[in-house]
C-alpha cells in the first residue's frame, strides 16, 4: 500500500455569492448570508476522541467529543458523539479513526479503505462506503440539541493519485453547493433521501477538496438533532486492480447558528390515558436519542 500523500493546504474562508464559492486563504470560515442575525460558529473536532461504546474502527463504535462549541446566544457547551453507522461493500476505516492533517484538525477526519485495495473498477452501486451518524448533547446535562443553520462542508485533505473519485452523501440536507470539478445529485437509500457530490472522473485531483472547484457544502433549513453523512468512493474502468491509491483521508466541517436543547414530545396514546387520568399537562417524555433531522 502506498504511503498517503499529504498536500498541506492552507486553511481557508469559503464565501458564497448566489451558491458560487470561492476561496479565500485565511481561517476556515463559512459566511451564512442566510442566517438572518445569528452568528454562525465552529464545531470544532479537534484532539482524539474517546471510544464510549463497541470495538474500535467497526460499526457500531461511538467516539465522544467533548466542548465542540459553545453558543454564546444560549450559553449551551455542546458534545458530540460520532457513531460507525455502518460499514458497506468491504469498506474498512483505517487507523487512527481522527486524523490530525495540517490545517483541518478541527474537522472529523476518517480514513476510509478496502479490504485488498482497489480491484479495479468500482460504480456506485458496489462502492466502498462508510456510514456515520453525529448526535449533539447539552454537555451539562446530556439532553439532545437541536442545531439551526447548520452546514457542513467536505474537504479532502490528501492526494489521490489520481485513482479515485471520492464521494459523500447528506442525508436531510435541503440544498448542496459543489465547485465546477464536482458532481451533485440526490436519491434515496434505506438511511433516506440525500444530497450528494461526487468528484469527476476528469477532475485533476479527483477529489472532494478544499479548492473552490472541488467543494461540496450541504445546508440545512431545518433544525438537525442527528447529522448522518457517508463518505464513498468509485474508481472507472481505466483503473488497474493492482492500483494501491488508499487509503482516501476524507475531511468534514460543520457549523452552526444556533443551538437549543430538543423540547418534549407530545405522544397522542399517551396522552388519551393521561387525559382520562385527568392530568392536564401537554406534554410528556424526552425525544429519544438518534433523532432523524426534522423537518
Amino acid at each position: 500500500m502506498e504511503t498517503l500523500q499529504i498536500v498541506e493546504i492552507q486553511p481557508t474562508k469559503i464565501t458564497r455569492h448566489d451558491k458560487i464559492a470561492s476561496l479565500i486563504a485565511t481561517p476556515l470560515l463559512l459566511l451564512l448570508f442566510n442566517a438572518a442575525s445569528a452568528t454562525a460558529f465552529d464545531l470544532t473536532f479537534s484532539g482524539t476522541p474517546s471510544l464510549i461504546s463497541g470495538t474500535d474502527l467497526e460499526a457500531g463504535a461511538e467516539y465522544e467529543y467533548s466542548n465542540v462549541g459553545t453558543d454564546s446566544a444560549s450559553g449551551i457547551t455542546i458534545n458530540a458523539v460520532v457513531t460507525i453507522a455502518g460499514l458497506q461493500n468491504s469498506a474498512e476505516l483505517g487507523a487512527p479513526f481522527d486524523e490530525t492533517v495540517l490545517g483541518f484538525d478541527n474537522n472529523i477526519q476518517p480514513r476510509l479503505t478496502r479490504e485488498g485495495g482497489v480491484p479495479g473498477a468500482l460504480s456506485a452501486a458496489v462502492a466502498p462506503t462508510v456510514e456515520f451518524s453525529v448526535n449533539f448533547t447539552n454537555a451539562a446535562n446530556g439532553n439532545d440539541l437541536l442545531l439551526e443553520g447548520f452546514v457542513a462542508q467536505a474537504n479532502d485533505v490528501d492526494g489521490d493519485n489520481n485513482v479515485i473519485q471520492e464521494g459523500v452523501r447528506f442525508y436531510g440536507a435541503d440544498t448542496i453547493d459543489v465547485g465546477s470539478a464536482v458532481t451533485s445529485s440526490s436519491g434515496t437509500n434505506a438511511r433516506g433521501a440525500f444530497l450528494q457530490g461526487e468528484s469527476s472522473s476528469t477532475n485533476a485531483n479527483n477529489g472532494i477538496g478544499a479548492e473552490a472547484s472541488n467543494l461540496a457544502i450541504a445546508n440545512y433549513n431545518s433544525g438537525v438533532t442527528t447529522f448522518d453523512f457517508d463518505y464513498f468512493f468509485t474508481t472507472t474502468g481505466s483503473v488497474s486492480s493492482s492500483s494501491t491509491a488508499l487509503p482516501r483521508l476524507n475531511s468534514l466541517f460543520l457549523q452552526t447558528t444556533s443551538v437549543t436543547e430538543v423540547p418534549f414530545e407530545f405522544s397522542p396514546a399517551l396522552g388519551l390515558v393521561i387525559t382520562g387520568l385527568g392530568i392536564g399537562f401537554h406534554q410528556f417524555g424526552k425525544k429519544r436519542k438518534n433523532l432523524k433531522i426534522e423537518k
